[in-house]
Formats: C-alpha cells, sequence, structure tokens
C-alpha cells in the first residue's frame, strides 16, 4: 500500500524495501542510504523511514531518512542523501521542498543532512531556515574517506602503492598467513571479542551499534552480494578479522581489529588481508577501496597511507529547522548542557584509559 504522499513524495511499501539494496547498487549512494544499514537501527529505537519522488514506477530520486522520537518531539536524519535516481539531472527545489514537507508533516522538529556534495547541502539551504551546525552529534556521519583506486591489472595496482605495502604482503605470505573471507553473519560473533578488546585498549567505543545490529547489517547486505568478513590466520591462531561492505563501485573498511598478543613480535598481516579484500571486491565491479578515515593517532594514519590512498572530506552537516521553537529547546538542553557535559565525561575516562595501558592499533568506529 503507498502511504503518506507530499508534494511528490511517496513511502516505499515494505515489502519492497529490500529490492532498494540492489536498485542502489546502480548509484552513488553511500552505505548510509541503503535499507541494509538502516533497517538495524529499529533495535536502538531509530524508525527508518525509505521514499522516492516522482512516479512509483520510474521515480527519479530516493532518500531514507531515520528519524527519533515521539509525536513533535522527533528528529530526522537523511545520512549521505537524498540520492538522484537520474544521472542526467539534479535534484530541484520542489524535490527538497517537497522532502521538507514530509517531514513536517510527520512530526520532525529538524531534519540534519549530511552530503558528499556541496551544491545539494546548499539546495537545502535555499529552501528554508538552515543551521551550519552538527545537531546529531550522537550519530555523526564520518566525513573522511581514504580511497584507493582500482582495476583488473594487480601488478598495476600494487604498483601504485608504498614499496613497505608490497613488502609487507609478499613477508605475510612468505610467513604462512592464510586470508578467509566469510559470507555468513554468524561468523561475526566469533571476532567481535577481538574488536570490543581493542576498543578497551584504545579507550573508544567501538560503535553505536550493538553486535546483534551488526549481525542483522552483514545478514541484509549479504543478500545482495555487499559483505564480507576476512581473517587472517597463522597456522591455527586468529590473528586479524576485518569486516568490509559494499556500495556502488566502493567497498569500505567498516570493522577491524589485530591481536597484538599472538603477533608476537611476527610480521603483520594488514596489508595482506586488506589487499585479499581490494582484489575481492574489485572483481565484482568496485572501483575504490575505501579505508576510513585517517584516524585519531598517527600511527593509523601512517598504516593506511601505504595504500597511497586520495583523501576525499565531505562538507559539514546542516540543520533545516522545521519547527524553530522546539529546534532552540533541542540546541540548549541538548547542544548546550547535555553534550558538554557528555564530552567532558568522556575526555576524563580517555585520560584515565591511557594511563593504564598502552596503545596498538586502531580500528574506525561506525
Amino acid at each position: 500500500m503507498v502511504t503518506n504522499t507530499a508534494a511528490g513524495w511517496t513511502e516505499i511499501p515494505k515489502d519492497q524495501v529490500d529490492s532498494w539494496n540492489r536498485k542502489l547498487l546502480e548509484t552513488e549512494a553511500s552505505y548510509r542510504q541503503y535499507p541494509y544499514w538502516n533497517e538495524p537501527y529499529a533495535i536502538s529505537r531509530f524508525s527508518p523511514r525509505y521514499l522516492v519522488y516522482g512516479a512509483q514506477e520510474n521515480p527519479s530520486a530516493y532518500v531514507c531518512v531515520v528519524t527519533l522520537g515521539v509525536g513533535r518531539l522527533k528528529l530526522g536524519l537523511v545520512q549521505c542523501g537524498p540520492v538522484s535516481l537520474d544521472s542526467r539531472r539534479e535534484m530541484d527545489g520542489p524535490a527538497f521542498r517537497g522532502l521538507a514537507e514530509w517531514a513536517d508533516r510527520n512530526g520532525c522538529m529538524f531534519l540534519r543532512f549530511t552530503n558528499p556534495d556541496r551544491t545539494t547541502l546548499e539546495r537545502v539551504a535555499s529552501i528554508g531556515k538552515v543551521h551550519e551546525v552538527e545537531s546529531f552529534p550522537f550519530h555523526r556521519d564520518p566525513r573522511n574517506k581514504l580511497l584507493v583506486r582500482q582495476s583488473a591489472d594487480d601488478e598495476a595496482v600494487l604498483a601504485s602503492f608504498q614499496n613497505v605495502a608490497r613488502y609487507e604482503i609478499r613477508a605475510a605470505l612468505r610467513a604462512g598467513y592464510h586470508v578467509r573471507a566469510s559470507e555468513n553473519a554468524e561468523d561475526l560473533v566469533s571476532v567481535w571479542p577481538m574488536f570490543e578488546a581493542l576498543a578497551r585498549r584504545k579507550g573508544f567505543k567501538l560503535s553505536v551499534r550493538p553486535l546483534t545490529g551488526w549481525i542483522e547489517v552483514f545478514r541484509l547486505a549479504q543478500r545482495h552480494g555487499c559483505a564480507r568478513l576476512y581473517t587472517a590466520w597463522l597456522g591455527e591462531d586468529l590473528i586479524q578479522a576485518v569486516f568490509v561492505l559494499r556500495y556502488g563501485a566502493t567497498a569500505e573498511y567498516m570493522l577491524g581489529a589485530l591481536d597484538v598478543d599472538k603477533l608476537k613480535g611476527k610480521i603483520s598481516p594488514s596489508c595482506l588481508i586488506h589487499w585479499k579484500a581490494m582484489r575481492d571486491f574489485q572483481a565484482i565491479g568496485c572501483e575504490y577501496y575505501n579505508l576510513g578515515g585517517p584516524g585519531g593517532a598517527n600511527h593509523v594514519y601512517q598504516f593506511k597511507r601505504k595504500f597511497h590512498p586520495t583523501l576525499s572530506v565531505n562538507p559539514a552537516p546542516v540543520t533545516l529547522v522545521l519547527n524553530e521553537r522546539l529546534y532552540r529547546l533541542w540546541s540548549v538542553l541538548i547542544l548546550r548542557t547535555l553534550l558538554p557535559l557528555k564530552s567532558r565525561a568522556q575526555r576524563l575516562l580517555l585520560r584515565h584509559n591511557r594511563r593504564l595501558t598502552r596503545t596498538d592499533t586502531l580500528s574506525p568506529a561506525k
């Protein structure tokens, strides 16, 4: 059943949502717009809503709006969206106004937009009152991307790396490492303690999602060949694991950890495991491998730069205010009061953990 039509935007029927994981592979949409990423938010009391603009049989745009809250105390997150489905035409003003109308009718006091395209955010600013602020800092979109260009020629891609990356790939193979690729979501359970141990050592939050949410992401993405878990083994010892998601022509490193206790001074399999993931996803059509951001520690970037990635930075988020009175209340109570207190507590905890532990490696939290 078609519901909630507002100025050209129509909500996608529930039984058709999963099919959009496949349809979005033909676009430049971020994984943050895919149903496989958004459906599991229901575990954390978020509500993903999926809409298309134009005729149902041939829409020109798509968006997922993740909502949180009840009644008029509701907010909406448009993460790296909306998505144009027509490469020859950009979304126009009426489409953005229609989306704002839909959000207002559904009780949102504001919509926070992130998007890699600055022009899209400028169009949002043209339709109403916009604040250039991160209005929901508890759930940020990563802005930095380190992209490694892929091609079908193994030697050409290897030649684009630093010498040290090529050496470490060969050395890991000589040392006897073997890399396994799994498409079974339940295998994430066995490596999760490694991810958690890394987060404890480094004093950062592993993820805003619980393990059950990541398993659901894996399961939904794998229906469309968009998720793999890679593990590096030395004999019977599990040394490293990385989880990779595909969206369009990009494969992205989402989570990972290295067991430094089992490594015991041996060569690391880190370059080898990422090389294996890069080539597997290139074989199914990915032109880029996203290593994530530079990281919060210098040695993280030192590792990633071995692959000679190109840094891409998304513009800062913008917030379209739909209910001025409630947004002011949100700003005072949450952004100016709760957030500083939370940040202060996190800094104290991080300093405490640093005194107790030494740093080894780092994984991005998403």
